[in-house]
């Protein structure tokens, strides 16, 4: 049986723009990616990095169905 865990990370990003969204989910990430399977969006325009994301972290990406 394998264990499911829910983690929320938390970094303080002064812009809200695509560019430094993108760079701090990378960086706040990139020590935990092997624990990264999935990454849920809200469908905010900050988040159309979200490719470079699962790329930079081998995982993939959902959105909240509004």
């Amino acid at each position: 049986m394998s264990e499911k865990q829910n983690c929320d990370l938390h970094y303080p990003c002064r812009a809200k723009k695509a560019d430094a969204v993108k760079q701090a989910m990378i960086d706040v990430m990139e020590p935990v990616k092997k624990c990264v399977k999935t990454i849920t969006y809200d469908n905010g325009k900050e988040f159309v990095g979200h490719t470079a994301v699962n790329k930079a972290l081998k995982c993939k990406s959902y959105f909240a169905t509004p």
